[in-house]
């Protein structure tokens, strides 16, 4: 498939047209597979009470398990979802020529016309106003724990959402690279992240002495490498394994280093990764 230079400049590669709108639904099921897998676990564990006698260790470890994995589902199922969306509008909107490409290096330029910061920007400065105004407004804060509270980290009742780090991540890769590496980076940080999440609350092998787990490193590299595999086009069947396996190895490498610097790796990994 020939690579279109609207957007690739002088890129070898380009995403995949009849490829990736495919993928953008495979990722919206997945959220509805993320939720009713939710509701299989939690059924199946009910409710653990520590100070029941009548439950063996072993079946209370069970049960704890059990609600760190429903905890990560209902976290995956949203961050999927945000991040199907950015991607799509980013998609869509250059293929429709609805506005112009955030990438700051872009050689096209439409006079008069929007760039993708105009609509990514406004929700960044509400998400980072939202979390600011609810760390000083105790009111507000209960009222978002509310509506959102399985949606977020016990560190961040008092602390900036995962979301107000993803979106400037996003941002930030849509500025700093051309269309097709951002919109590619933003999916791998999308399903990759949530790989590692759920691989991590169900896995049993810690990795440098961190939270994360080997499942889940192992889960975000092949996840990655097949989203590179699917919608990634325009090199030969050898280099377009080479760098799907080369870009999945060092994203997954990515993630696991941020959470040993511990930096937030939803702001980290769009760049980096």
């Amino acid at each position: 498939m020939k690579c279109s230079t609207k957007w690739s400049g002088d890129l070898p590669y380009c995403i995949n047209e009849a490829t990736f709108p495919a993928w953008l639904v495979a990722q919206l099921l997945l959220v509805c597979a993320f939720l009713v897998s939710k509701r299989v676990v939690k059924r199946r564990a009910g409710k653990c009470d520590p100070n029941s006698d009548s439950e063996s260790d072993g079946e209370k470890a069970r049960k704890a398990r059990s609600t760190t994995i429903c905890k990560a589902l209902s976290r995956k199922s949203f961050h999927v979802l945000g991040g199907t969306l950015i991607a799509g509008v980013y998609y869509y909107g250059l293929k429709y020529d609805l506005f112009d490409s955030a990438y700051l290096f872009s050689p096209i330029r439409s006079a008069g016309k929007a760039s993708f910061v105009s609509v990514l920007g406004p929700l960044v400065v509400f998400t980072w106003l939202l979390d600011f105004s609810r760390q000083v407004i105790p009111a507000l804060n209960r009222i978002f724990m509310s509506l959102a509270g399985p949606l977020v980290r016990e560190r961040e009742l008092a602390e900036a959402t995962g979301m107000s780090f993803f979106l400037p991540g996003a941002l930030c890769a849509a500025m700093a690279f051309p269309p097709e590496v951002a919109i590619i980076s933003i999916v791998f940080l999308t399903v990759g992240d949530a790989a590692a999440g759920l691989g991590t609350a169900a896995g049993k092998v810690p990795l440098f002495g961190t939270k994360r787990k080997l499942e889940g490193t192992i889960g975000c590299f092949l996840v990655c490498a097949l989203v590179g595999l699917i919608v990634i086009t325009g090199l030969t069947i050898r280099q377009h394994v080479l760098l799907c396996l080369f870009a999945a190895a060092w994203f997954a490498w990515s993630e696991l280093w941020a959470e040993v610097i511990r930096f937030d790796d939803n702001l980290f990994l769009p760049v980096v990764g």
